[in-house]
Parts: C-alpha cells; structure tokens; sequence
C-alpha cells in the first residue's frame, strides 16, 4: 500500500454525528460512496458512484461503551467486517445487529471533514482495497496508514424522524418451553404527522439474534419468542431498524424463564403374574408447556418383606420409557412407583403407586 505509516491513532469516537441523520460516506481518494448490492445479512460492501439510492444512506447510533454503530438505511442491517476478522484485507459485509465490538468503530478525524472509521475488535481502518477507483471496489479493512483511500468524508442526506418504541411482553416470567408474545408499537414523535415507521424489529439475547418481525401498515406488530430459552433472567433487547423516513430506536426489556413443572404417569401392562414371569411398565413424562423433555427416569418396585429394586430408564422422544419388571420368585403384593428425577429446564415428579400381584 503506498504512502508512510504513521502513529496508530486513538481508538475514540470522536465525532458523534447527530443519530438522527442519513449520511452517504464517501471515499476521499475515489469520490465514492459506500454501496450495498442487497439486504441479506453478508452482502459485501463496496464502493460505486453516488446516486440518491437508499442503498448509499447510512446512520449513527452510539453505543453504550462510547462506539458508533454504522446502519444501512436500505436493508437496516449493520457495517461490519465478515468473519470478526483481525487480518489485514478483511472485507466489510452486512451483518444483523448483535451488539458485537466487530460491529462497532470509531469514527476519528485527521483533517477538516475527514474522518478515519476505526473498527473496535481490530484497530483496523475501513479501507478500498488496493486505493481501487472503480465502481464495485471492495471495502476491507487495514493498518491505518496515512493514506487517502482510508478516510472518508460524511455527506447529511436527510434529517430522520424520531420514533417511540413500545415493547409490551404479555409476560415477564415464563416456564421453560413456553412461548412469550411481545406487543410491538413504532410511532412518530411529531402527532402531526400521518407517515407510519415500517421496518422490522429485532429481539437480541445479549448479542444473539432470537427473533424478528416486520411491522404491520400501522406501524405494529407482535413478535414470538421461541420457547427454547434457557432457565435463567435473560436481559433482552428489542430493536427498530429504522427506515427512510424514521430513524432506529430500541428497549430493554427482562425475561426470566423458570423450569416447568411436570406430571409422571405410570401404568402397568399386567397387574397380576405368576412366579417367575414378568411384566413391563409404561411411563410418561408430561411437561406443563407440553414441551419435549429428555430425561431419567427409576422405577420402584417394594413391598412388604422384600428388598426394594430400583430400575432405570431414559425417556424417548415421545418422552415414554419402558421398564421390564419381575420375574419375581415369592408371592405377594408389590407397590411400583416411578419418578422423572428432573432437568436444568424440568422440574421432577412422581408418579402415584401402582399394585402388582404376584401368585403361584
């Protein structure tokens, strides 16, 4: 790469442009701005000549540890460097929002409306690779040199309205297999307006991605979370994407799942044997969100005068599980009982006693 190397600057943003705002970003040494060539999550990012396509409009949002968040108006998704790579020559792609340090830069000035994009994870710059001046040039990332294809100048599109986010859980504690519904509402901050937000809406679980919705015509929507959370609080945020007209927004919210509760059932196929023969017991495993448990289960076989056996099972996918029991070589009544001993998700239960007679 040509040009001198110079002292790494500071990782700090800086120059926190108003969030409110649509910027194109351009490239100082090819006049370009930066293009996506479609939506999904891993389209690269380019450079191509500057057009009023939302494609080349781009927002700030600040995080809480001080770095900015660089957001494509067009697909809502974010500015980031594929892989989470730290390697020279990296290239920048989409990416949905997960709170990631790969995600994250800070925006530096070295000149009069220049700006170097340092990403957070690798103290690396935004970078045309190879100083290219042609359209569909790839965006890397690269050691800060002082050199022109690694600054950028930012170009105010368009002022973005600002939204209220309401994001009402019909629940804050759930059990382990239950679904939870949050009710979604976007909605302009200026009530004379009759323009409604559009865009989708996000639920992250720390920096993991657990569910998405797009918003009705009137700006709402109810989004599902699936009910494989784990047992546990879970400190969830839910995030707009913003689009054209309005700007992104987001809210925390808290989810605590709890184990479920479950019912043991127990039947026998026979309730009377003869010495020496057996018989076989069934036992199922209900869960009180009707989920599928994987599990132990014993079965106890007691009674009076005799030693207590124990037997052992694994429930099946049906959550059942079945148990020979006998033969037995003395007469008598036996108690049989079983018992799911219980899961980090699953609470256990016992069965109620079943008889057992054994004749000659």
């Amino acid at each position: 790469m040509a040009g001198g190397r110079t002292t790494r600057p500071t990782l700090k943003a800086t120059f926190p442009p108003p969030p409110a705002t649509q910027y194109r970003i351009l490239n100082l040494n090819s006049g370009k701005a930066l293009d996506v060539s479609g939506t999904a999550n891993g389209t690269p990012v380019v450079q191509a000549t500057a057009t009023t396509a939302t494609s080349q409009l781009w927002t700030f949002e600040r995080d809480v540890s001080g770095y900015l968040k660089v957001r494509n108006v067009h697909s809502g998704s974010l500015l980031e460097i594929g892989g989470r790579s730290r390697a020279n020559d990296a290239t920048a792609n989409l990416g949905a929002d997960r709170n990631a340090p790969h995600q994250q830069r800070a925006l530096t000035p070295v000149a009069a409306d220049t700006h170097l994009f340092l990403n957070r994870f690798s103290g690396l710059s935004l970078n045309v690779k190879g100083a290219s001046q042609a359209d569909g040039a790839a965006i890397t990332q690269f050691e800060y040199f002082s050199v022109r294809q690694e600054q950028w100048q930012l170009v105010a599109v368009q002022a973005l309205r600002a939204v209220t986010l309401t994001a009402a859980p019909d629940a804050t504690t759930v059990a382990y297999g239950a679904t939870a519904r949050i009710q979604l509402r976007v909605a302009s901050t200026e009530t004379t307006t009759s323009a409604k937000p559009s865009g989708t809406v996000t639920v992250l679980d720390g920096t993991r991605q657990i569910s998405t919705e797009t918003l009705s015509a009137n700006g709402k929507g109810t989004i599902t979370l699936a009910g494989d959370l784990p047992v546990g609080t879970h400190s969830l945020t839910v995030l707009y994407s913003g689009d054209a007209t309005f700007g992104p927004s987001s809210t925390p919210f808290t989810l605590t799942v709890t184990r479920a509760t479950t019912t043991t059932a127990l039947s026998l196929n026979k309730t009377s044997i003869g010495l020496g023969q057996e018989a076989q017991a069934t036992i199922e495993v209900s869960s009180e969100t009707r989920a599928t448990i994987a599990g132990a289960v014993t079965l106890t076989v007691s009674g009076p005068g005799t030693a207590t056996i124990t037997h052992t099972g694994t429930l099946d996918s049906k959550n059942r599980a079945k148990i020979d029991i006998g033969p037995f070589t003395t007469t008598g009544t036996r108690s049989v009982t079983a018992t799911f001993t219980g899961t980090a998700d699953n609470q256990p239960s016992t069965s109620t006693s079943q008889a057992i007679t054994i004749t000659t």
